[in-house]
């Protein structure tokens, strides 16, 4: 990155500096979402998926309790009046990793306005709490302004690469991004996706997303779902943070040089977001999903399944009611 003008001299000094000029804090904006029937969103997505796996099925169901195996969430469902939240940027690890942009995942519950609930997803972690660039699979359950359970992982690579490490949580902090659903974590319909037997290249998320944006991609307001999902007969590619450089990297190639990829083995949790489109240019992921195994020693960012003949995912979803933006970047 090349830096001329009054800028020039303080980039040279201090990198980030140049970013605290050019990023300004913007409100928090709840933005709304496209609210259809959930047996039509069922049937979109399972048009959209046939073409992608040998067998293919998606219809509405009352959802299992999933505090119990294999998923043992803080709470049973994943319905009521749900939010996506999508906090800060990646751009605020560039050029370098620093301490100034630090979240809290209470903050977004309540920026959310869902009093008592859970959040699920994931993001970058709380690299002052844990000392290493780290993801964040978050898992917290909370009511009123007080922590239930607080299960997120934080998962991370050293300079070695040689393998990946854990740390559980000791508090709700994050860093610089992460897209996040907030749910009342309340028992009713959801919509249960089985797919089996991966026939193309990409990932669960990605061919999600791809559904939903073939029939919902033109519209003013985007399909915005969130949920859990148990991956079995096949492990998956995940990737982490390493230890980041002292010296400034200025692109997201240069980042992505530094995450690593490792394999799980089945059967894996995952829990994230899908969207259909970003009408509103707001910086939103359009898929992301976390993973951990099921004895909860090793997590990350979900790649894809590693054996498409064997892979077997079964998905919940649930429609969210609105996205909540916050501190999206402004240049």
């Amino acid at each position: 990155m090349q830096v001329n003008g009054p800028f020039a001299k303080r980039f040279e000094k201090d990198p980030n500096s140049l970013f605290d000029c050019m990023i300004k804090r913007t409100h928090t904006t709840i933005f709304p979402v496209r609210r259809d029937h959930i047996v039509e969103i069922a049937r979109e997505l399972k048009r959209g998926l046939q073409p992608l796996f040998g067998f293919v099925d998606a219809k509405v169901v009352e959802c299992p309790n999933l505090t119990r195996k294999p998923f043992n969430l803080p709470r049973s469902g994943i319905s009521g009046e749900n939010t996506i939240a999508c906090v800060g940027s990646h751009d605020y690890i560039l050029p370098s990793i620093s301490c100034r942009k630090q979240y809290d995942l209470m903050d977004v519950a309540n920026a959310c306005k869902v009093r008592a609930g859970e959040i699920l997803g994931g993001g970058t972690g709380p690299y002052p709490t844990t000392g290493h660039p780290c993801e964040m699979v978050a898992e917290l359950c909370y009511c009123n302004g007080s922590i239930s359970c607080n299960r997120t992982l934080h998962a991370y690579s050293d300079k070695s690469g040689s393998a990946p490490n854990l740390i559980k949580a000791t508090d709700t902090k994050f860093h610089s991004s992460a897209q996040l659903f907030v749910s009342e974590g309340n028992e009713g319909w959801v919509i249960e996706v089985i797919a089996k037997r991966r026939l193309c290249e990409g990932s669960i998320g990605k061919f999600l997303h791809q559904a939903l944006q073939s029939r919902y991609g033109r519209g003013d307001e985007p399909m915005a779902l969130g949920g859990v999902f148990l991956l079995e007969g096949s492990g998956a590619k995940y990737h982490v943070l390493s230890e980041l450089p002292n010296e400034p990297y200025h692109t997201f190639p240069d980042l992505k040089s530094y995450l690593k990829c490792f394999e799980m083995k089945a059967p894996i949790i995952g829990m994230g977001t899908v969207l259909s489109h970003d009408p509103n240019d707001l910086g939103l992921h359009m898929h992301s999903f976390h993973i951990y195994n099921v004895e909860r020693n090793v997590a990350g960012h979900l790649e894809t399944d590693t054996d498409p003949e064997a892979a077997s995912y079964r998905i919940f979803l649930h429609p969210a009611s609105h996205i909540c933006r916050m501190d999206k970047p402004v240049y």
